[in-house]
């Protein structure tokens, strides 16, 4: 079994890993990933396009695109593992909450230990490409994380992240040779 999680931004070619996964996988191994998708998402109009984490997430998908390391869209996930070889694909697209907003107890829970993780790490997966690749001051990106950060716990907003997204591969059916 191979498993990896969260490498968006940190990969030049989708293609290339995982067919060189595939290969290095005996018949009968697994393949897990669990990823993200840029973007916060909402299913009441809670989230608007104006909206500072949209510029934040639109920003830093621009700016790994400028690095050669697009960050894949979830539905794009299937296809990039057909096509280098595994068969039998398992593929769930789990919305997760940004914040304590649902009324789940368990989603509740999530949402809270999510925005956490999200917070403490803010600035600090933004300021390099923000400041490197997108020219922005250090100053202007802390203002941004601070819009972001406000806005990231209000409960009025019920966003969800693509995220925990997990994705399965199966080897066995591919023969020797």
């Amino acid at each position: 079994m191979i498993h990896a999680r969260f490498l968006l931004g940190s990969v030049s070619s989708q293609a290339h890993l995982y067919k060189s996964v595939f290969n290095a996988l005996k018949p009968g191994g697994y393949f897990e990933i669990s990823e993200m998708e840029c973007g916060t998402f909402s299913d009441d109009g809670t989230v608007r396009p104006e909206m500072p984490s949209v510029r934040w997430w639109n920003m830093l998908e621009e700016a790994f695109e400028k690095l050669g390391k697009p960050i894949v869209k979830i539905s794009e996930y299937p296809r990039l593992f057909q096509d280098a070889g595994f068969e039998d694909v398992y593929w769930q697209m789990m919305k997760r909450p940004t914040n304590d907003w649902p009324r789940d107890g368990k989603m509740k829970e999530v949402g809270r230990f999510s925005c956490l993780n999200f917070l403490e790490g803010l600035e600090g997966f933004t300021m390099a490409p923000f400041t490197r690749v997108l020219g922005w001051t250090p100053d202007e990106v802390k203002v941004l994380c601070a819009q972001v950060r406000a806005e990231s716990v209000k409960r009025s907003i019920h966003g969800w992240q693509k995220g925990c997204v997990t994705i399965r591969r199966d080897r066995s059916k591919r023969l020797l040779g």
